[in-house]
């Protein structure tokens, strides 16, 4: 791994499971780690665990409840007011919920947090990646977006919810996102790319599975190494992309085992990935700012070209 003195590292849900994980190794490698949590009193213990453990001083805690797009917003301004530049963005908090439930803002929770979030999050902190010398986004997804569907006539499971199909849905979604994004900024210093940690059981994650899926989880966390990851294990992936030298200049990729990998064939289709990034630029608000390239999009005139404006 590089050294990453200087660098600057933002690691959502990073005060739990394979988060925590991941935010100590960076720290351990000389960043300035910023963590977020919705527990301050529980964030402050871990930060200090990870101080003490790694000898430093350079975590630091952000409180955010990933699904409320405002709380979102204001972490964004809160990082942007403290640090001019951002090295590496790891968009990792995420949750699945058994029954269906409404954030807030009107949509559905998994939905919410573990794709509306790390989109409205990346845009809002564009600014801050850009004016690094060059800048890492990378995002979290599941083997389980292999079995994700995108119905965008139900997102957020209101005619019919079921909590699988809402969680591979968000995960196919963030792979979707991490194209998408990453051919936008192509022609830029940032790079985006996903991966899948594997399965690691006694993550956060499992808190809000329902009580078989639980079980499941306990079972499988009996079985030998080759099947399951520990923390240290499945925080491999994380730390190769946010410090590896290796992958200087890879943009677009999905990464298992710190190996570049196919996702699901799905994941690759252009017009898939556009529809979804309008629908967020709808659900979010953002007004995007990436330069993006010329489109065309099939109206009841015809097909005619477009571009979002900046």
């Amino acid at each position: 791994m590089a050294n990453m003195n200087g660098k600057t590292v933002l690691i959502t849900g990073g005060t739990d499971g394979l988060g925590k994980e991941v935010a100590g190794k960076l720290a351990s490698l000389g960043s300035t780690v910023l963590v977020t949590g919705r527990d301050r009193s529980k964030g402050e213990t871990v930060v200090r665990e990870l101080q003490q453990e790694y000898g430093t001083n350079a975590v630091k805690l952000f409180i955010a409840d990933f699904s409320s797009q405002e709380e979102v917003r204001h972490l964004a301004k809160e990082i942007a007011g403290r640090y001019d530049r951002l090295d590496v963005l790891i968009n990792n908090a995420g949750l699945g919920k058994t029954e269906q439930t409404l954030t807030d803002d009107g949509y559905e929770m998994t939905f919410a947090v573990n794709y509306l979030a790390p989109f409205l999050l990346t845009h809002c902190l564009l600014p801050q990646l850009r004016a690094a010398k060059s800048s890492r986004i990378i995002n979290v997804s599941s083997g389980y977006q292999a079995d994700g569907e995108l119905n965008f006539d139900d997102l957020h499971g209101r005619k019919e919810y079921d909590a699988w199909d809402a969680y591979s849905q968000s995960k196919l979604a963030i792979v979707l996102f991490t194209y998408e994004l990453a051919d936008q900024l192509k022609n830029t210093e940032i790079t985006v790319n996903a991966l899948e940690p594997g399965l690691v059981p006694g993550t956060s994650f499992a808190r809000h599975l329902p009580w078989h899926w639980k079980f499941g989880f306990h079972v499988l966390s009996r079985l030998p190494a080759r099947f399951v990851r520990t923390p240290k294990k499945g925080a491999e992936t994380y730390v190769y992309l946010a410090a590896s030298p290796e992958v200087t200049g890879i943009t677009g990729e999905y990464f298992v085992d710190k190996q570049s990998k196919q996702s699901a064939a799905k994941s690759y289709d252009s017009e898939l990935r556009k529809r979804l990034w309008d629908v967020s630029v709808e659900l979010t608000g953002v007004s995007s700012n990436i330069p993006i390239q010329q489109r065309h999009r099939k109206t009841p005139e015809g097909e005619q070209s477009w571009q979002e404006k900046p």
